[in-house]
């Protein structure tokens, strides 16, 4: 993306959630690779106007990881809001830290 040009615009919480009650619906998962393949590939065009998905499917694959990392930052701030003491997710936690992040939800 060139820098001074609007990008597409985030995707919403609601969007998030209703692609991972799709895919539990559909495939008895809640993954957002599942959620992301059916809100993209999947959706009739009128779903698709309702939920705020761009008209036509992501056509390279340039165009899908844009796609995905716009879902999942979607799920990055309905995760923060619901756990504002969250850790960093790709590490694990020392016993120290693991206990801070404990306190916080009893």
């Amino acid at each position: 993306m060139l820098r001074g040009r609007p990008g597409p615009p985030g995707v919403r919480p609601r969007t998030v959630l209703a692609g991972l009650m799709l895919a539990v619906y559909y495939t008895g998962r809640a993954t957002v690779s599942d959620a992301w393949q059916i809100l993209h590939f999947r959706l009739q065009p009128a779903a698709r106007a309702w939920l705020g998905i761009p008209e036509l499917p992501p056509s390279t694959a340039r165009a899908c990881i844009a796609a995905s990392r716009r879902l999942y930052r979607g799920l990055d701030r309905i995760t923060t809001a619901l756990d504002p003491a969250r850790c960093d997710r790709r590490r694990r936690l020392d016993q120290a830290e693991a206990d801070i992040h404990s306190a916080v939800w009893e």
